[in-house]
């Protein structure tokens, strides 16, 4: 077991786990960039509204659009496979009674008002 292990984590896992790392990182550098300018509209010159314009518009499509794909395909292949659970007489796929899928979802819920305020 801990040679499979090792090897599992020495090829292929830890680049997986590693590339999300990274790119959570990435992500959260180009949101702390681009909400760390926004102090007063009136005063910011084209450039920087452009670059607001971009960091914002990455956040939400890397962001929101990744939530969005993942909910898509988790309830499509819970319907296939027949997985519904009846909560108050509604039916729901089985992946939503996951306490961290709930959180995915109210945090695209979240990213999609917030892309609508702006």
């Amino acid at each position: 077991v801990e040679v499979f292990s090792d090897l599992m984590w020495g090829g292929l896992v830890s680049y997986r786990v590693l590339a999300r790392k990274l790119y959570f990182f990435f992500c959260l550098i180009i949101f702390i960039l681009g909400h760390g300018l926004d102090m007063n509209y009136s005063e910011l010159t084209d450039m920087e509204r452009v670059f607001i314009f971009v960091c914002r518009s990455f956040n939400y499509l890397g962001g929101m659009l990744q939530l969005l794909i993942r909910f898509v395909l988790l309830c499509v292949a819970d319907i296939r496979g027949g997985q519904i659970v009846r909560t108050c007489r509604v039916p729901l796929p089985r992946f939503i009674c996951s306490m961290k899928e709930i959180c995915f979802l109210f945090l695209a819920v979240f990213l999609i008002c917030m892309c609508s305020l702006e």
